[in-house]
C-alpha cells in the first residue's frame, strides 16, 4: 500500500472516486513522474552521427490500482467503480503527495478492469488513463495585484473637522516581479480595469513588450489572457493592428524571477491583476 500518496478522480460531471479512502486502498500508480520525451533524428548525409529533427515530451499515460479495504461491502464498492468509470465522461485527476496537490487536466479512460473473482479473496481495480496535456497543473491559482494597501487606522487616531475618515489608500505600481516555481512556462491572465480616462497600454513581461493602441474610460476592462493570441476589451476582440500584430502568447513566466511592467501613455487610473496556474512535470 502507498501510505504517503493521495489520487482523487473528478469525472466531468462533478462525482468523484477516492482511489485511497476509507474503504479503499492505494496498492500502485505510475504516470505520474517526470513525462518521457521523444527525440527524433535523422542519419547525416555526410560524416558520423545523426541531425536531431525534434523533441517532445509526449502525452501523460497513467496507470492506477487500488482494491476494497473489506470484503463485506465489496457488492457496494464494486457498483460504485464499475458505474463511476465510463469512458462518456472526460476526469480530472488530483495526486497529493507530500501535501502538495498536483492536477492532471482532461484525461480520458484507457483501461478498467475489476476481475471477478473468489468473492472472500481480495479483487484489484487497475485503472489507466491517458492525458493529451503532458504538464501536471496546481491545484490553485496564484494572485498578484499590482497595488499597495497602506492601512491608516492607527492609534493614536486623528479625526479633522469636515473630512472623511481614511481607513486605507491605495497605491498603484507599474511593475512587479513574480517569482515563478513551476517547472514549466505558464501562461498568464492580466485584468486592467480603468478607473478613468487611458490611452495606450503598454505591457512587458520578461523580454516581451507590447504597446496596444486603445482608448479606455472609467469601468471598462482590458483583458490578455497569454493562453490565447489576442487581447479583449470589454469582451470584445482588440483588432490586430491596434496591438501592432502581436502574439500574447508570447508572455509566459517561466522558472525564477519575471518582472511584470504595466503603464499607459495617457493616464494613470487603472487598476491591475494578474493571475496564473503553476505547471509541473511531474509529482
Amino acid at each position: 500500500m502507498i501510505r504517503s500518496v493521495q489520487i482523487v478522480s473528478q469525472r466531468s460531471d462533478g462525482k468523484k472516486f477516492f482511489y485511497d479512502s476509507g474503504t479503499w486502498d492505494l496498492l500502485q500508480m505510475t504516470g505520474f513522474d517526470f513525462n518521457d520525451i521523444e527525440v527524433k533524428k535523422s542519419p547525416r548525409g555526410l560524416g558520423d552521427g545523426d541531425i536531431i529533427t525534434s523533441e517532445r515530451r509526449i502525452s501523460r499515460e497513467m496507470t492506477i490500482i487500488s482494491r476494497p479495504k473489506k470484503i463485506n461491502n465489496l457488492d457496494t464498492e464494486r457498483a460504485r467503480a464499475l458505474s463511476f468509470h465510463n469512458l462518456k465522461y472526460t476526469y480530472d485527476l488530483y495526486a497529493t503527495y507530500l501535501g502538495v496537490t498536483k492536477i492532471a487536466k482532461g484525461c480520458y479512460l484507457e483501461t478498467a478492469v475489476f476481475p471477478t473473482r473468489n468473492v472472500f479473496k481480495p479483487s484489484q481495480l487497475t485503472v489507466a488513463y491517458l492525458c493529451g496535456d503532458p504538464d501536471l497543473y496546481a491545484d490553485s491559482e496564484d494572485s498578484v495585484n499590482m497595488s499597495k494597501i497602506t492601512a491608516r487606522w492607527k492609534l493614536p487616531r486623528v479625526y479633522l473637522a469636515d473630512t472623511p475618515l481614511p481607513f486605507s489608500t491605495e497605491e498603484r505600481a507599474d511593475s512587479k516581479i513574480i517569482t515563478y516555481e513551476g517547472t514549466m512556462p505558464a501562461p498568464l491572465k492580466i485584468t486592467l480595469t480603468a478607473t478613468g480616462y487611458l490611452k495606450g497600454i503598454n505591457i512587458t513581461v520578461g523580454t516581451h513588450t507590447a504597446h496596444i493602441d486603445i482608448e479606455m474610460t472609467e469601468g471598462q476592462v482590458l483583458i490578455v489572457d497569454s493562453s490565447k493570441s489576442f487581447a479583449t476589451l470589454d469582451g470584445a476582440l482588440v483588432s490586430y493592428a491596434k496591438s501592432g500584430n502581436y502574439d500574447f502568447r508570447n508572455m509566459v513566466v517561466d522558472f525564477g524571477d519575471v518582472e511584470v511592467s504595466i503603464t499607459a501613455d495617457t493616464g494613470t487610473s487603472y487598476r491591475t491583476e494578474i493571475k496564473y496556474t503553476g505547471r509541473y512535470e511531474g509529482l
